[in-house]
C-alpha cells in the first residue's frame, strides 16, 4: 500500500511515475499518411491520410484492397528488426468504420507474420468483419475466432486487443467482448518478418461499393 506521504509527492512530481512506465512499456504511434505498400485487385483500391487508411472494393466482382507494412522495434534486441516477440504482453488499440452492407464482404485489421490477404495462417492476432459481424481473430498453432458484436453502418467503434500470456481479448468501446485462449494465441518468438495488413474484398457478385476504415493505430507492448 502507498503510504500518504508519498501518494502527496508522487502528486507534486508525478514524472517517476512515468519514467517507471516507459522503462516497462514501449508505446507506437503507428502512422497512416503514405508510406503503406498496397495490392489491388479487380476495381480494389485504398488511400493513407493523416488520421486513418480507408479501402474499398469497387463494385467489379472479386476486388479486394490491401495495405501493409512492416512492424518495426516490437522486441528489445533478441530478434529479427521486423519480428515480433508475442511472449510479451500486448496491446493494439484503432478504430474501425464499415460503409455499405454487402453479404459477401470482408474486411480485416491484423497484426501478422505475412502480408497477405486473407484469415491468419500464420502466428498473428485481429479483427475480421464479415458484412457487419465483427470476430476477433488469433493464430498461435491455430486459428480461432469468437463472435464480438455487429456493427452500424457508418460508425466508428474503438478496438482494444489485449494479448496477455496465452489469452486474447478483445475490447469494443470499453467493454469485453470475447476471449480466446491456448492454441489461437500466438505466445512464443517470432520467426518470420511481421505486418500490419489492413484489408477488404467482396465476392463472386460484386455491385456493391464496400468501404473500410482504420486509425488512431497505437501499440503498447511490454518491454
Amino acid at each position: 500500500m502507498i503510504s500518504y506521504s508519498l501518494l502527496k509527492k508522487l502528486r507534486a512530481k508525478p514524472k517517476p511515475l512515468l519514467d517507471n512506465l516507459l522503462k516497462r512499456y514501449r508505446i507506437i504511434n503507428v502512422s497512416t499518411n503514405p508510406g503503406w505498400s498496397a495490392s489491388l485487385v479487380g476495381s480494389g483500391a485504398g488511400n493513407t491520410f493523416t488520421l486513418y487508411l480507408y479501402l474499398y472494393t469497387g463494385t467489379t466482382a472479386s476486388s479486394s484492397a490491401v495495405l501493409y507494412a512492416l512492424a518495426f522495434g516490437l522486441n528489445t534486441s533478441t530478434l529479427s528488426r521486423h519480428h515480433v516477440n508475442w511472449t510479451k504482453r500486448l496491446e493494439i488499440h484503432f478504430t474501425i468504420a464499415r460503409l455499405n452492407s454487402d453479404p459477401e464482404c470482408v474486411a480485416r485489421f491484423q497484426l501478422k507474420e505475412s502480408n497477405a490477404l486473407g484469415a491468419l495462417a500464420q502466428k498473428g492476432v485481429g479483427v475480421e468483419i464479415a458484412n457487419y459481424l465483427l470476430r476477433g481473430e488469433g493464430y498461435g498453432t491455430s486459428r480461432g475466432t469468437v463472435d464480438l458484436m455487429t456493427l452500424t453502418d457508418d460508425r466508428p467503434y474503438e478496438i482494444r486487443i489485449v494479448k496477455d500470456g496465452s489469452v486474447l481479448e478483445f475490447w469494443v468501446n470499453n467493454v469485453l467482448l470475447g476471449q480466446l485462449s491456448g492454441a489461437y494465441v500466438p505466445n512464443v518468438p517470432g520467426t518470420g518478418n511481421a505486418y500490419f495488413v489492413v484489408s477488404i474484398n467482396n465476392g463472386p457478385t460484386g455491385g456493391v461499393n464496400d468501404y473500410f476504415y482504420v486509425g488512431n493505430i497505437r501499440i503498447i507492448q511490454e518491454v
